[in-house]
């Protein structure tokens, strides 16, 4: 899947001297995944791929290689990110080769690894996949086992790039009826309890931090001693108070690629709160996250007319 010409063009960018490095996907050794990777000659090329697990979104290595020449294989999620760290001045668009991938919607990990924990080998044919094991084959519908924020996304084809592989994929307008209805008919008092029940199982790892592209200081508030915001314990409070700074930091910013959920260990999942705050941020202020070039997000700006029915 567009692996020979992410392939050939790596390999010419880097021939060329118009890049130092290509961030991109390699092949991993836990099933249902790919791990990042990062190229830095020609004689490496052969071992970018690119499939349905290729889930991660790569903006967040951009930050290590401020200001060398870099090329990175870019989803639709991963463009809008990188268009969020443009606007935010935390990379030189300039120095930037995006490589731009319409993504064929990524596969669920967790729900093949339920179904067959170790393949021996997985293949594709047509809308199916085939998990083949030590007790035979089992073939799925590809729409019964694709990620959830993947399957909810509205912007598959990269907004930004330089090069397109493959063709545009039709955008569609996302139904947050559909995805986070019953969630926002809750009251108040029991969307906190979920919320919370959700957090308990948290362990404090800050995957979600890491794995997030627009999650860049150089020291996290959780982090910081003087003044020290948060104690770093597992006391439900200190939880909450870290997850609810992280999260709201992301109110207008985060592009929804799932990525918090998808390294979580505990399988914490984040979505229905990041798709509540992206909704609200669409409604009250005509904005989507990395979508337009240029464009800052609305708790960046200030404007005259912005409505301010959240204002107490």
């Amino acid at each position: 899947m567009f692996e020979k010409e992410i392939q050939e063009l790596a390999r010419k960018l880097l021939s060329e001297n118009r890049v130092e490095l290509v961030i991109g996907f390699a092949e991993a050794n836990v099933p249902y995944t790919t791990r990042p990777c990062v190229i830095y000659n020609p004689e490496q090329v052969d071992r970018l791929i690119f499939n349905r697990f290729s889930r991660l979104n790569l903006a967040a290595y951009l930050s290590q290689f401020k200001g060398r020449r870099v090329a990175i294989v870019a989803k639709g999620c991963d463009a809008r990110s990188i268009n969020m760290l443009v606007v935010e001045k935390q990379i030189d668009r300039k120095n930037i080769y995006i490589i731009g991938v319409p993504c064929p919607r990524m596969l669920d990990k967790r729900k093949l690894s339920s179904i067959m924990p170790d393949p021996y080998s997985v293949e594709f044919e047509g809308d199916k996949i085939i998990l083949t094991g030590r007790d035979g084959k089992i073939e799925l519908d590809i729409e019964n086992v694709l990620d959830k924020t993947c399957a909810a996304c509205s912007h598959r084809t990269p907004v930004i790039y330089d090069t397109l592989l493959g063709e545009p994929i039709e955008e569609k307008e996302k139904d947050y009826e559909k995805l986070i209805g019953e969630f926002k008919r809750m009251t108040q008092d029991r969307r906190w309890e979920l919320f919370s029940e959700e957090l308990t199982k948290c362990i404090r790892c800050y995957a979600c931090r890491q794995a997030c592209p627009t999650c860049y200081c150089e020291e996290c508030f959780v982090d910081c001693n003087k003044p020290r915001w948060v104690s770093g314990g597992l006391e439900k409070s200190d939880i909450m108070f870290w997850h609810i700074g992280r999260i709201y930091h992301q109110a207008g910013r985060c592009v929804n690629c799932g990525s918090c959920s998808y390294v979580c260990p505990v399988d914490i999942d984040f979505a229905p709160l990041l798709l509540y705050m992206e909704e609200v941020v669409k409604n009250s202020f005509g904005y989507e996250a990395g979508v337009k070039i240029n464009e800052l997000p609305p708790l960046q700006t200030f404007k005259k007319d912005d409505p301010q029915e959240f204002i107490m």
